[in-house]
């Protein structure tokens, strides 16, 4: 929901957990660029404050989890984000934020959190994308998530996995090749993936590439009602440091 002047509404109804120190460090040249003075720079600043811009940064996930203090304060802050109803899915900048978890040693959280988005959001009705569709993003959304993963950072070439809501899923990739996800026990229930395999192989982390979705090939979940610990143990590679 917006207010009249397009400012999300939940925003400032609790307050933001993602600035509560921590992520200070990484908005502190964003925001000295923004004159406190300037009509402009204020509408910016909601503007990105409402975003959340701390946990906004793709590419530095574990630099954003070391300045938050850990992994366990960073699951603490997006427990807080998605508690408080800070996610406001139809804005669109927090489309990966339900992903995040996985970074983190949570992906049970992830799993949770992208069908509660997706049931929440999307219906099968005229009116059932939430929000401007702007050029198709609402919906790659939901197909992606439907599929079970999201390119969270796509320049990466890594998917990160969710909660398939499919039983079967069938792509057409080049070379006449198949990719095939498969989650039989899958249902409103049983969103939980408890085990998963990548071409008969046990598959331990909560990524899926590109190359390996081009190649063709099958992905195979084992769902069931209750969180559990896959993949768990993965997280993200730092960010490659250069000589000056």
């Amino acid at each position: 929901m917006k207010s009249a002047n397009n400012e999300p509404t939940t925003a400032r109804n609790t307050p933001n957990p993602i600035f509560a120190g921590g992520g200070d460090e990484l908005l502190s040249s964003r925001k000295s660029a923004l004159s406190p003075s300037s009509s402009q720079g204020l509408a910016v600043s909601r503007c990105c404050e409402s975003h959340h811009p701390a946990i906004a940064a793709i590419p530095a996930m574990n630099r954003m989890m070391a300045l938050m203090g850990g992994p366990g304060k960073f699951n603490a802050r997006l427990d807080e984000h998605f508690r408080g109803g800070h996610n406001q899915h139809d804005n669109e900048p927090s489309h990966h934020y339900a992903y995040l978890y996985d970074f983190s040693g949570q992906p049970w959280k992830t799993q949770l959190r992208v069908r509660e988005i997706a049931d929440r959001y999307y219906k099968n009705r005229p009116d059932g994308v939430a929000g401007n569709e702007d050029c198709g993003q609402m919906s790659a959304w939901y197909i992606f998530t439907a599929l079970g993963f999201y390119p969270l950072d796509p320049v990466s070439g890594e998917y990160m996995i969710g909660s398939p809501l499919f039983r079967k899923a069938t792509l057409d990739v080049p070379n006449g090749r198949r990719f095939v996800v498969s989650a039989p026990a899958s249902s409103a229930a049983n969103l939980y993936i408890q085990s998963a395999r990548l071409n008969g192989r046990p598959l331990d982390v909560p990524i899926v590439t590109y190359a390996q979705i081009e190649a063709g090939g099958l992905l195979e979940f084992d769902m069931g009602p209750q969180p559990s610990k896959w993949a768990s143990l993965w997280r993200g590679s730092p960010l490659p440091s250069f000589p000056q």
